[in-house]
Parts: C-alpha cells; structure tokens; sequence
C-alpha cells in the first residue's frame, strides 16, 4: 500500500510520504527538497500508550561538504493514568562536515 499511497501524494502535492506501523504507534514522515541545497523534513511518531514525538528540521548547503541544519522536537511522555506531560520543545542548530571517505 505505501508506493500507492506514497506515489499518488507526491504527484499531488509534491511532498514524498512515508507511513510505518511499528511496535511503538504509527510514524508517518514527510520530505520536501525545495531546491537543489535546500530539503524539509517532518517526522511524526503517535504511540500506542499516549506518548507522541514530532521533529520538524531543514537543512541547507552550504558550500561543497558543509550542511547547516537547524530543526525543532517536542516530546509528550504518557504517565500511567492521566493527561501526557508536555516536555519544553527543543531547538538545534549545527554544521555540519560531510566528507565522503574513500579507499
């Protein structure tokens, strides 16, 4: 079902998407390349227990193997009875030295 799913999407609205069942809850992930140095990226995990995770990142090219990449995550942990705990959401920047090692 996901290149059925995945195809139609990406013809659609230009967005490739990916849908996982695992033993944690459902995950879906959303990709974007918005240009040739730029791409977007959305992950989302809903779990079976309550608890959730979403991560929004992009990253940027630099110049030949350096990757700037800033993104963002927010965390809600499920207690045993009761509403979730909403954790502060968490902001990360880095450079990145991507270097290809060859034999």
């Amino acid at each position: 079902m996901e290149p059925i799913i995945g195809d139609t999407f990406e013809r659609a609205l230009g967005l490739q998407l990916r849908l996982t069942v695992g033993p944690d809850g459902f995950e879906g992930r959303l990709r974007k390349r918005v240009s040739r140095y730029t791409n977007f990226q959305f992950d989302a995990l809903f779990g079976f227990q309550g608890q959730s995770r979403q991560i929004l990142q992009f990253d940027q090219w630099l110049r030949d193997y350096f990757t700037l990449s800033t993104g963002a995550q927010r965390l809600v942990i499920s207690q045993q009875q009761g509403p979730g705990e909403t954790l502060p959401i968490n902001f990360n920047m880095e450079l990145r030295l991507d270097y290809a090692i060859r034999r």
